[in-house]
C-alpha cells in the first residue's frame, strides 16, 4: 500500500516537472521537452513500479536540472553559448528544415562533379 502511494507521488511530481518544460515545434524530434513528454514519462513509470528508489534518484536530478542547480553551484565567470545570441534573435537557424536544407547543400567534391552521392 506504502509502495502504491508512494509511486503516485513520485509520478504526480514528474507530470509538474514535465508540465513546466517548454517543448519547441521547430525541433520536431530533436527537442528535450517533447522527448520528456513523450518517451520518459513512459518509462519513468514502468521504472517507478519496478524500482521505486530509482525511479526518485532519477526524478531528483531532473529536478536539479530544472532548478538550474548546477548553474548556481558551477558558475561561469562569463556566460557564452555555441550561439549566443544569433540562435535567440533568429530560430530559424536551429530549426529542423535550415538543418536540412543545410545537410542537402553540404556535398563533397566527388558528389559535386559527378552529380550524384556515393553510398
Amino acid at each position: 500500500m506504502a509502495l502504491l502511494k508512494q509511486q503516485k507521488v513520485l509520478l504526480s511530481r514528474l507530470q509538474k516537472l514535465i508540465k513546466g518544460w517548454p517543448a519547441d515545434p521547430s525541433k520536431k524530434g530533436r527537442d528535450l521537452g517533447e522527448f520528456l513528454k513523450q518517451t520518459y514519462a513512459q518509462k519513468f513509470k514502468e521504472e517507478a513500479s519496478a524500482n521505486a528508489v530509482k525511479a526518485a534518484a532519477a526524478l531528483e536530478s531532473l529536478e536539479r536540472l530544472d532548478s538550474n542547480y548546477y548553474r548556481g553551484l558551477y558558475a561561469r565567470e562569463k556566460e557564452l553559448a555555441f550561439s549566443g545570441e544569433l540562435a535567440a534573435k533568429n530560430p530559424w537557424i536551429l530549426s529542423n528544415e535550415n538543418l536540412d536544407k543545410m545537410q542537402k547543400k553540404s556535398r563533397t567534391l566527388w558528389e559535386r562533379l559527378t552529380g550524384r552521392r556515393k553510398y
